[in-house]
């Protein structure tokens, strides 16, 4: 990807009935990463090899994927890619859980990915505040019914605070990922 342009429309071509909460969740993942999923204090504090909030994640992440593998006929999703791009930098990705479910060992390799990335991404609100600005523009061409959500959403995110997709995203594709750096995804022993 080369412009947030592209990123939007890879997301609007996948998710069609996306709004504009899911716009800013996108562009909060791709600026912010996924350190509000451990809150502040990851100060990457503990002892052993693997610190309480570490084990806390990758036991979520076994649950998670635990109960895809069991509402797998009720909610198939043949069509998932292993990753979706998230800034046009290519830094962070999400990574679909569906198409991972029958790999070994996944939950403990993305868990530590995902504790990798919560460590080392640092969030620029000027970068954010420069993306919303450009999907509004975007959203104004392309899903122009929620451009002035979007705008209100701009306007009143002084902290950035991580929300969650819109009911109708969620209803209509049932989103199962995390959000990581993709070099160490791409680096990650899976099995």
């Amino acid at each position: 990807m080369k412009t947030l342009a592209e990123v939007l429309d890879w997301h609007f071509v996948r998710y069609p009935l996306m709004q504009a909460s899911d716009i800013y969740k996108l562009l909060h993942q791709g600026v912010f990463g996924p350190g509000h999923i451990v809150g502040p204090g990851i100060e990457r504090q503990g002892s052993g090899p693997e610190p309480g909030w570490e084990r806390a994640l990758r036991r979520a992440l076994e649950d998670e994927m635990a109960s895809l593998v069991a509402a797998r006929f009720s909610f198939p999703d043949e069509s998932a890619t292993e990753i979706e791009p998230l800034d046009p930098d290519g830094r962070l990705i999400r990574v679909n859980l569906r198409p991972l479910l029958n790999t070994r060992d996944v939950a403990s390799h993305l868990a530590g990915v995902l504790a990798e990335t919560c460590r080392t991404v640092i969030p620029d609100p000027a970068v954010m505040n420069q993306r919303l600005s450009e999907a509004v523009v975007w959203c104004a061409k392309n899903i122009p019914e929620q451009v002035v959500e979007l705008e209100e959403m701009a306007a009143a995110s002084k902290g950035f605070a991580a929300i969650h997709h819109s009911a109708t995203y969620f209803a209509a594709y049932r989103p199962a990922y995390r959000v990581v750096r993709r070099d160490l995804w791409d680096r990650a022993d899976r099995g």
